[in-house]
């Protein structure tokens, strides 16, 4: 079931009891957050300034997904939850597994430089950032 945000994106029910889960692969995981907030790639890809196949080579493993990106979608996952208790689940569990996904992907840290998330305070802000980085740059390619 999907329901329509202020936003104006069409986004799923994000009221599962759990979160989506690191299992390894950042693709999976980045499919899984994906699919809670957007039915559809392309709207993941409006959102994020993105084309519509670089979502899909994050899905497929083909491309690591930016840490932005990621915490975006864990981001929008928790704002369309309602019940207190279950966004608190919500996060811990979702800051635990973007710090372990950006750390250890299948045994490479390919993240380096991304710093550990200490609250969640610190991820949103990460993926604020990241989303207001994409924004200017589409605005830059607007204007060349």
């Amino acid at each position: 079931m999907y329901m329509h945000n202020f936003a104006g994106w069409s986004t799923p029910l994000a009221q599962s009891p759990r979160p989506p889960k690191y299992d390894s692969t950042l693709g999976n995981f980045a499919a899984g957050l994906r699919s809670r907030v957007f039915e559809y790639k392309k709207d993941a890809a409006a959102k994020f300034g993105l084309a519509h196949p670089t979502i899909s080579r994050y899905e497929y493993g083909d491309h690591p997904p930016p840490p932005g990106y990621l915490a975006g979608l864990a981001c929008l996952v928790v704002d369309n939850l309602r019940d207190p208790q279950t966004i608190a689940t919500y996060k811990e569990s979702l800051l635990n597994d973007i710090n372990t996904a950006v750390r250890n992907n299948r045994g490479k840290k390919i993240y380096a430089s991304v710093p550990f998330f200490q609250d969640w305070d610190e991820l949103k802000q990460f993926a604020d950032d990241y989303l207001k980085n994409r924004e200017r740059s589409e605005a830059l390619l607007k204007f060349a």
